[in-house]
């Protein structure tokens, strides 16, 4: 098991090789949320309550790339 915290456009594709490397068949998704209130923002790209980037292209990334490395995100 495994997990991702960075959502940031620019780290999709290092997250996805540390994914990988680790041999991970299940990975959970932590604090994509803009706001537990609101969790999909209106626009795509948001930042979060701790000032971190984040996209909802990238997290689409990531789970897209979870699934051709074979394993559950």
């Amino acid at each position: 098991m495994g997990f991702a915290t960075s959502f940031d456009p620019e780290r999709v594709d290092e997250v996805l090789s540390w994914l990988c490397a680790l041999r991970c068949t299940v990975v959970q998704f932590y604090d994509w949320m803009q706001r537990y209130s609101a969790p999909v923002p209106g626009n795509g790209e948001y930042t979060d309550p701790l000032g971190r980037p984040l996209s909802r292209g990238s997290l689409e990334r990531l789970v897209s790339g979870v699934r051709d490395l074979g394993a559950v995100a």
